[in-house]
């Protein structure tokens, strides 16, 4: 009995075998005489030659009435639509418009427009592909204009008109804003020579391009939908700014949402992230005014914040960043973006209606750019249990008026509450030693700012543009006045400079109405005063011994 069953069992599995082996063969033949794209092959076929016999047609009645040998052969535009075929080949249809052209009365085909199939059914009726014209290098500005110079390749910026620009082949690298303000330009194709850029070569105002096209043989980039990757398709660079699309899926096997690759595009209301993506580098998406929600995948690990005046997520109407609350990295409380811990506040959405907020108990660290532009905010309660306030954390927050910073906070990164307008009073908390540069400068309402004795150093520009600033003195420990720093506090009518003070920069006492005692003589003045540190029509007294 048991070897019956043997034998039964081995039976079963060869048969299983031969039917999987004889399926392979079906599925094989079929697909290698599919009558489906047999079909669709001949009806593609029949529709090209179609538009090579009328093209025939009407380029022989041309020629027909040419009496005086002046007919110049017919090229139609870079990216021809349905009508202007159809003035040379009457049975032209939209199906086909973005796929085929006419050069010099020859039917072509846009490699770019056509699938592999398309470009293989093409080939066999003997259509060429349309042949890449590059823009005049006189239309951009260049680096160099010594051939010899390793930055002969470089272009600097666009100066030209032209609606579809392709690069000249001489290019191997395009700089950082090169293309700004360029409102006409609809498309742009990267040549083959092309080998360094990133999303900011796009920058503002490109608000009619809805391509970037790459060719073929680039090693470097690929473009799909018009829309600018690295070569595999792991990296989105740039998306267009004039594409008309108001949500955007990003491919599967990307990993980096590069610098400024979605900036200033607002016609798009949604950016499905997929759960492939680790890394959104530098302003990947930012200036995206029609997004209200971003959602954030499991996947993501890193997301810049911006060394300078960059930051993500900077889009004045998003008023939710959720974060997938299996992220090992970052999370999100009310639509507010935190590291995964909740000890760092990372962004604030910049159109969320709250004009109070109350940052947790669980925060130690307002990241860089928290806060920037979020104009909607009136007050912000800052807990005991921060201690470091990040750059241009508040900056721009034009409505901010109340914030109390705590003595926990020991360090104030520079340009934090650049351009906080609407700010009267400050306390600086004691122990914190550096007020660093611009860190409040352009609070025009600004009237009163009360300095700690830890303080020993007041940066560059600090205070410059305070036009309110009438109530300040300095601590007994000073030692370090920056370049500007009272620039243009046109209502400070007295300042007192104190002994410890052993460095001033130029212009750092520089204000129209401003009298300047200094508790030393004129004699003892440091070394470390700039010989211009105040204007020209401010009094000085030396020697001052008052209060």
């Amino acid at each position: 009995m048991k070897n019956k069953r043997g034998i039964s069992l081995i039976i079963l599995i060869i048969t299983i075998i031969v039917v999987i082996i004889l399926a392979s063969v079906v599925i094989l033949a079929i697909s290698k005489n599919n009558p489906l794209n047999s079909a669709k092959e001949a009806n593609f076929k029949s529709d090209v030659r179609n538009f090579q016999d009328d093209l025939a047609i009407y380029v022989g009645n041309q020629i027909l009435t040419d009496y005086n040998g002046t007919r110049e052969k017919i090229t139609t535009s870079e990216n021809p639509n349905v009508d202007e075929i159809k003035n040379y080949i009457a049975s032209f249809t939209k199906k086909y418009e973005g796929k085929l052209g006419i050069e010099e009365d020859e039917l072509v085909y846009f490699p770019k427009g056509v699938t592999k199939e398309e470009k293989k059914w093409l080939e066999d009726l003997g259509i060429k592909a349309k042949a890449l014209k590059a823009t005049d290098e006189s239309e951009f500005n260049w680096k160099s204009n010594d051939p010899n110079n390793s930055e002969y390749g470089t272009i600097t910026s666009y100066k030209g008109t032209s609606v579809n620009v392709v690069i000249p082949e001489r290019c191997t690298e395009i700089k950082l804003f090169s293309f700004n303000f360029n409102s006409n330009i609809e498309s742009i194709t990267l040549t083959k020579n092309v080998s360094f850029l990133d999303g900011s070569f796009i920058y503002w105002g490109c608000n009619s391009l809805v391509r970037i096209e790459v060719v073929e043989d680039n090693p470097y980039f690929s473009s799909i939908g018009g829309v600018l990757f690295s070569k595999d398709m792991t990296k989105l660079i740039r998306y267009p700014q004039g594409n008309k699309n108001i949500e955007y899926t990003i491919p599967d096997n990307v990993n980096t949402i590069g610098n400024y690759a979605f900036y200033y595009c607002n016609n798009l209301k949604n950016i499905v992230i997929p759960n492939t993506v680790k890394t959104i580098d530098e302003q990947a998406i930012s200036s995206c005014n029609g997004l209200n929600v971003i959602n954030i995948p499991d996947s993501v690990t890193n997301i810049e914040l911006g060394m300078n005046n960059g930051n993500n997520f900077n889009c004045e109407n998003v008023t939710e960043i959720n974060v997938s609350e299996n992220n090992k990295y970052y999370s999100s409380r009310d639509g507010v973006l935190f590291n995964k811990s909740q000890n760092k506040i990372i962004r604030f959405p910049l159109g969320k209606n709250d004009n109070i907020y109350e940052i947790p108990s669980s925060v130690n660290n307002i990241a860089e750019h928290a806060f920037e532009n979020c104009r909607n905010i009136e007050t912000i309660i800052i807990p005991n249990s921060v201690n470091s306030i990040g750059h241009h954390s508040f900056n721009q927050c034009s409505n901010l008026k109340n914030i109390n910073i705590p003595d926990s906070v020991k360090s104030i990164d520079w340009k934090a509450f650049q351009y906080c307008k609407s700010l009267i009073i400050v306390n600086v908390p004691n122990g914190i030693e550096s007020i660093p540069m611009e860190c409040f400068s352009g609070c025009s309402s600004l009237e009163t700012v009360i300095l700690p004795n830890s303080l020993k150093s007041i940066g560059d520009y600090s205070f410059e543009n305070c036009k309110n600033l009438s109530n300040i003195t300095l601590p007994e420990n000073l030692k370090t006045i920056g370049y500007r720093t009272f620039w243009q506090c046109d209502n400070l009518n007295k300042i007192i400079i104190p002994k410890s003070v052993t460095k001033i920069g130029y212009g750092g006492l520089d204000s129209s109405n401003l009298i300047i005692y200094c508790r030393i003589t004129e004699e003892e003045k440091p070394s470390g005063w700039s010989s211009e540190f105040t204007g020209r029509t401010n009094k000085i007294n030396w020697g001052y011994e008052g209060e």
